[in-house]
């Protein structure tokens, strides 16, 4: 016992949120995951001369991309490398071979961290890669080759849904896999309820509900984040009726496609169930507060706080903003359409009669 308690009087000390906050429906603060964070930090500031790549993969949803951006807003991270390039793998593709691809990557994604005065020019380039995406192998070898010419010391960080990308690295790819049930219980919770003990008599009965809605979303952080803070606004025992009954009901239509995670697209048309205002999704689209394009539009709160919504028969709604950089806004664009296609009281009823 006395060398455990020297060994942990070496170990950086790590502040953690508490369990509930009236903020914890964001990602200023990174939910667990803390074992992932600092083995990807301790990587980071390992001292050498030669590029390191690492490879992260990981199922849909499994929250990779988020423990990343946790990792590059660390003071410790940011203090090693001058610049921090958050970007993206469609632009490692035949098309760009040639190219300058350290300007590319820069130019196509977003600078995080740039500092003059840091004394190196080490860089740390995050690529988020697609599923559909390939990295072609002679591109990527003209970026490790600029890296380590022109930013000795240099790494590279390649985020990704397909196991093949462990390839690439020069230290073992890191599985980020789902968390264990009862911690996304634990997360789903506090993203429902908050520090929220308003309607106390409700809240066992709404615990049960929320359990159920939890189990049926397969460890999705997208769903839980946008469907968590839909329920937190309306603490009504009916209304996660509801939302359970949408919920369940496409889960059974995903389970029949033959898929075994929600994406963002599935969770969008979930949400547009459980709104009062009758709506069809036509597309959805995910941008940066840098984005040169208009980011108006309604957000969830709004529409469930019966705010006036525009007459044209088509909207914008913004689902959710990251408060982590890159800070992405998902924004479904919708028409309105006859009230019998919408609304989940309608959809509860419809529950219950098949039962």
């Amino acid at each position: 016992m006395k060398e455990f308690i020297v060994l942990l009087a070496c170990c950086p000390r790590i502040s953690l949120p508490p369990p509930f906050s009236s903020s914890s429906s964001d990602d200023k603060v990174m939910f667990g995951r803390l074992v992932e964070r600092e083995q990807i930090i301790s990587f980071l500031l390992q001292p050498r001369s030669n590029l390191g790549v690492l490879p992260i993969v990981g199922d849909p949803e499994a929250g990779k991309g988020t423990i990343v951006k946790h990792v590059c807003s660390d003071e410790r991270v940011r203090g090693h490398f001058a610049v921090i390039v958050y970007s993206y793998g469609s632009y490692l593709v035949q098309e760009n071979c040639g190219q300058d691809m350290l300007r590319t990557l820069r130019i196509g994604g977003h600078v995080l961290h740039e500092s003059s005065a840091s004394g190196h020019e080490r860089h740390l380039i995050v690529i988020k890669n697609t599923f559909e995406v390939v990295i072609n192998l002679e591109v990527w070898t003209i970026l490790c080759e600029s890296l380590r010419l022109r930013a000795p010391g240099s790494k590279v960080i390649v985020i990704s849904e397909k196991d093949n990308i462990a390839d690439l690295g020069t230290a073992m790819a890191m599985r980020v896999n789902p968390l264990p049930w009862e911690e996304y219980w634990y997360f789903f919770m506090s993203l429902a309820f908050g520090g929220n003990n308003d309607q106390e008599e409700h809240s066992a009965e709404l615990a049960v509900l929320g359990r159920q809605i939890a189990a049926v979303l397969h460890g999705s952080f997208f769903g839980a984040k946008v469907l968590g803070g839909i329920l937190r606004m309306n603490l009504n025992k009916k209304f996660w009726e509801g939302v359970l009954d949408v919920v369940n009901n496409f889960n059974e239509t995903m389970q029949g496609d033959g898929v075994d995670h929600f994406s963002k697209i599935r969770v969008a048309n979930m949400v547009l169930k459980t709104l009062p205002l009758p709506l069809k999704l036509k597309s959805a689209l995910q941008q940066t507060r840098s984005d040169d394009l208009e980011l108006t539009g309604m957000t969830v709160q709004e529409l469930l706080h019966s705010a006036p919504v525009p007459h044209r028969k088509e909207m914008r709604i913004i689902l959710w903003e990251s408060a982590c950089p890159p800070n992405y806004r998902y924004i479904v664009v919708c028409e309105k359409v006859k009230a019998e296609h919408a609304c989940v009281e309608t959809e509860r009823k419809r529950r219950r009669n098949q039962q």
